[in-house]
């Protein structure tokens, strides 16, 4: 009985593999796979020691507020006065008050920077998705798309893409004005138009270069970096995606940026 239950589990196997190869060679996958320059889908996770995001280390008295490699954000002198308020009240007991630290979604470029919270994409030819860790929420990509004439803005905005090559362009625009380019509070209007250009630069790395567009804010268009790898690569942890509420605070962060769960130490 045994044998033959090995038997019909072998050819069970052998059928699934031959079938599953068929349908690979159907010619809709094959414009699939043409669709897709580059197929990143998966769980990646923002590398801290890599890329050049706005610095963390601004302070009030900073003459320029800059990129992490010293380069210069334009901030237009209205905003750069909010900015060094914000930057100030970050100095004190009662910080700036961010979305995100009010159990809200971080918004848009915001939640492509964070660490150390995975975030996962789901890539098809007619529409994507990237689905984050922190507040357990998505942001819908709608391929080859545009944007409606009228959107109410929202935290992760109205987002479309398109490839260049093998580089995934993502176009967001309507992005409420409460949320920041960071945790530090550095402001935008709802006028910003963010541009994201996501390629690998080797197979465990991807790359997110993320320009701003908002002349009510900035004086000029500028660029940061946002670099993520694999998380298998990265992490090597069971799950590579857990559910994280705010509001219930059962995964906490430790000083070494290890994350943990319920009462896990």
């Amino acid at each position: 009985m045994k044998d033959t239950e090995k038997s019909l589990r072998r050819a069970g196997a052998a059928w699934a593999a031959a079938a599953l190869g068929a349908l690979l060679a159907l010619p809709a996958f094959a414009q699939i796979s043409a669709a897709i320059p580059d197929d990143f889908s998966g769980v990646w996770t923002r590398d801290p020691m890599r890329g050049n995001l706005p610095s963390m280390k601004a302070m009030p008295t900073d003459k320029v507020f800059t990129l992490a490699d010293g380069s210069p954000i334009p901030l237009l002198p209205a905003a750069e006065k909010i900015y060094r308020e914000r930057v100030a009240q970050s100095l004190t007991e009662h910080v700036f008050a961010t979305t995100q630290s009010r159990c809200l979604p971080i918004g848009t470029p915001a939640n492509m920077m964070g660490a150390p919270y995975p975030v996962q994409f789901v890539l098809r030819p007619e529409f994507a998705v990237i689905l984050f860790e922190e507040g357990w929420g998505f942001r819908p990509i709608y391929m080859n798309g545009t944007h409606p004439e009228r959107i109410f803005p929202g935290f992760f905005g109205h987002s479309i893409g398109h490839w260049e090559g093998k580089t995934l362009v993502l176009d967001t625009v309507a992005l409420r004005a409460d949320t920041t380019l960071n945790a530090t509070g550095l402001p935008h209007s709802t006028n910003m138009r963010v541009i994201e250009r996501l390629s690998r630069s080797d197979p465990d790395t991807l790359v997110d270069q993320i320009e701003i567009r908002d002349p009510e804010t900035y004086s000029k268009p500028f660029v940061f970096t946002s670099v993520f790898t694999k998380t298998d690569v990265f992490h090597k942890r069971e799950e590579p995606m857990i559910e994280y509420i705010c509001e219930d605070s059962r995964i906490q962060v430790t000083p070494d940026g290890r994350q943990t769960y319920g009462d896990e130490k």
